[in-house]
């Protein structure tokens, strides 16, 4: 399957090497300058001129290497796995991004500048403090070679193909209505909360140390709070993702969508359904309150009351409770021509 002419999985291929060259430019400069590297480099600058404190090389190297390496364990990961998070794989592709490119920047601006001036604390940042804030974005790069991609509907497998078979031989087959939808907008407060809780608890273990810290510590403390950070930042993004969310039932099938973040976090092409009940759910059945993923199955359950559960071609469940998930069921089965079942 193509787009503009280039298939998906070079689309991934090319995202994974987007990914890599961060890991890569660390690693071969650091080779290459491995001769004029000081035993310590500029670590903070309070502006644009002299860094005011400094850490040791390795350090710097270490951090700049665990940075960039996570961006390209994703990256290749997804090469590996093309199912991985597959409703949410750009913005994977995207966080991942934000501290490789931060990572390569950091190590360049460090080693260099500190080579040139000769003296960790005669380093001046001058321009690459523009860079620094630019190379946040470097995650859009891998993100929108993979924007857009209209992910393959397999064909369903003989479990459905029988289940079809079987229906029509007993004579119970009905009208399919193309046109069905039903859509619904479900608040989660949990999320809310656990956003709001994220955030507190990073304010305390990363932003108070650093400004409590000592003048000789601070630079430590710094890096250990942007790195801390932007983790915490990445975790909020994720809870506030999942406070807003609607669930939608047409012809394309069933998914989940953030309604902040105008993201599909979870797909079911429609071929892939082979039934659709109507149940009561019971979070500790499921994995506890959330978006939970377990083998062979999967939800996301707001409380416990009514929802509706549906099973793939592939044998996976998915569950959603919702109020008046009769009317979601319906909707199913008057796309897949199915008559309505009874509520469990």
């Amino acid at each position: 399957m193509t787009q503009n002419g280039i298939s998906h999985t070079a689309r991934r291929l090319f995202a994974a090497v987007a990914l890599t060259i961060p890991l890569l430019v660390v690693l071969i400069s650091w080779w290459m300058l491995l001769p004029d590297l000081p035993a310590e480099l500029a670590s903070h600058w309070s502006d644009a001129g002299p860094a005011d404190d400094a850490m040791s090389t390795g350090a710097i190297l270490a951090m700049c290497l665990v940075m960039t390496a996570l961006g390209a364990v994703v990256g290749w990961a997804v090469v590996i796995r093309p199912t991985l998070a597959l409703a949410t794989q750009p913005w994977l592709l995207f966080f991942a991004g934000v501290p490789a490119g931060l990572g390569v920047t950091i190590w360049l601006t460090a080693s260099l500048l500190t080579i040139q001036a000769g003296d960790p604390y005669k380093a001046v940042l001058g321009g690459w403090l523009l860079a620094t804030l630019l190379s946040t974005a470097y995650g859009a790069i891998p993100m929108a070679l993979v924007w857009g991609m209209r992910h393959r509907i397999r064909d369903t497998d003989a479990a459905a193909r029988s289940l079809a078979a079987s229906n029509a031989s007993s004579g119970d087959v009905h009208e399919r209505d193309p046109h069905a939808s039903w859509s619904i907008d479900i608040t989660s407060r949990l999320f809310a909360w656990l956003a709001a809780g994220l955030g507190i608890g990073g304010a305390l273990l990363y932003g108070l140390p650093t400004v409590l810290a000592d003048p000789g510590q601070r630079a430590e403390s710094v890096t250990a709070g942007l790195i801390g950070g932007t983790i915490v930042l990445l975790g909020m993004g994720v809870m506030f993702a999942l406070v807003r969310t609607r669930a939608i039932i047409d012809a394309r099938g069933l998914r989940l969508e953030s309604l902040w973040f105008g993201v599909a976090f979870k797909q079911i092409p429609l071929d892939e359904i082979v039934s659709a009940d109507v149940t009561f759910i019971r979070p500790g059945e499921w994995g506890g309150w959330g978006y939970r993923v377990m083998p062979g199955r999967s939800a996301f359950i707001t409380e416990t009351g009514p929802g509706f559960v549906v099973e793939t071609a592939e044998g996976k469940l998915f569950a959603l409770t919702v109020p008046e998930p009769e009317d979601a069921v319906a909707a199913l089965c008057a796309l897949k021509g199915w008559p309505v079942p009874a509520a469990s």
